[in-house]
């Protein structure tokens, strides 16, 4: 049984369940499985460990997965939104911090972005940078 949302309809799954993009644990086997039983899987692309992702990537295989990133940490990596964006997730998941560097690109490869916030200014300010989804 499914049902449609706002969620499930922007983001082409069948079911409102997202994947947490827990950095190191949210590998593309997890992901794939998710995304496979109608979800959206999340990789978790984290600390920005280059290797890791794309072996994750690998992983998940053709299954239709998003990747998410702590977006402090991906300041330091910037490169690694380049290897996400190649691979044309369903989604962009950024958390813990700004997004304003990363949202632009995002938006130009038409990918959804969704934004993890801690507090109604981040919330507006992720808004403000074309963030379709927000979790809080």
């Amino acid at each position: 049984m499914s049902f449609k949302t706002r969620v499930t309809t922007e983001l082409n799954i069948q079911h409102p369940i997202l994947l947490a993009p827990m950095a190191g644990v949210s590998g593309g086997a997890l992901a794939a499985a998710v995304s496979n039983a109608g979800g959206l899987g999340v990789i978790g692309g984290g600390y920005g460990d280059k290797e890791w992702l794309e072996r994750e990537l690998l992983a998940a295989g053709n299954a239709p997965v998003a990747i998410g990133f702590i977006s402090w940490a991906l300041q330091n990596c910037p490169d690694l939104l380049h290897v996400a964006l190649a691979r044309e997730p369903k989604a962009i998941f950024l958390s813990f911090g700004e997004i304003r560097s990363f949202a632009p690109q995002i938006r130009r490869a038409g990918i959804p972005l969704i934004a993890q916030i801690q507090t109604v200014a981040q919330a507006t300010a992720a808004v403000n940078e074309g963030a379709q989804f927000i979790v809080a």
